[in-house]
């Protein structure tokens, strides 16, 4: 394997761990609940939800600690996500019906890793108003095909969000479904298009996946070029530190 194609490999690794971080530190978690309890970690709180809190403009930690008009309950995240592979299914559809996104969240991916059979009393939530719990209750439904042309739905709409780090959860749902995901083409085609030569981290990141779906069914896409300044460069970081936090959460 020649060096750029290290790079893209690398690349490609980098976007799958962004998105899927909060499940794959599972393990390590439970081991030092209250360290990271101490210490304000935040990683258990849905990526959407974070932003959500950090578009007050003030620091993650001051945030954290309940120094600004919004706090996330970081308790409360943390039990939930501790809930998955030791709870029951009825406690964990209860913590389903919370108000914090967070708790939500969980609860669908305690249920799925459970092996939950009764679908139908989750599939409600494919509408639900936080991103990170309707996209991870579609990816689980669109491998079922009693409900894959719902689920199918509810993640083509999420690739036209206005943030683009919801589009590419959605895109890297049905990126990882493949051949399941086949009713996508169409939508992922017209992703791809309309971002493979546009500039910026976002962009790059949907044109990654997108294209990486189409490559799997034999559809037409432009190599990556990652040679020092070529076109599959990410956007150089802007010099102020204002503009480096404004880009990280796509303003």
């Amino acid at each position: 394997m020649d060096d750029r194609c290290r790079i893209q490999v690398i690349r490609h690794f980098t976007v799958n761990a962004t998105i899927n971080l909060q499940r794959d530190l599972d393990a390590a978690a439970h081991h030092c609940p209250k360290v990271v309890l101490r210490c304000r970690g935040g990683d258990r709180l849905t990526n959407n939800h974070n932003i959500v809190h950090v578009r007050q403009g003030k620091p993650l930690r001051d945030i954290l600690e309940g120094k600004t008009d919004h706090r996330p309950s970081l308790e409360r995240a943390w039990a939930a996500a501790d809930m998955v592979g030791t709870a029951k299914a009825d406690d964990l559809l209860k913590l389903l019906k919370s108000p914090l996104p967070s708790e939500r969240y969980w609860a669908i991916i305690g249920l799925r890793q459970a092996g939950f059979t009764g679908t139908t009393k989750v599939i409600d939530y494919l509408d639900d108003i936080a991103p990170a719990v309707r996209i991870e209750t579609a990816d689980w439904l669109a491998r079922d095909a009693k409900f894959r042309d719902v689920a199918l739905t509810r993640l083509v709409k999420d690739l036209g969000h206005k943030d683009w780090w919801t589009a590419l959860r959605a895109c890297r749902a049905l990126e990882l479904l493949g051949e399941d995901a086949k009713a996508a083409l169409p939508a992922m085609k017209k992703l791809y298009a309309a971002n493979r030569d546009q500039k910026g981290d976002g962009p790059f990141y949907l044109a990654f996946s997108s294209g990486a779906f189409l490559d799997q069914f034999g559809e037409p896409t432009k190599a990556w070029d990652f040679a020092p300044g070529g076109p599959g460069n990410f956007t150089p970081e802007p010099e102020k530190k204002q503009d480096r936090d404004r880009a990280r959460i796509g303003k």
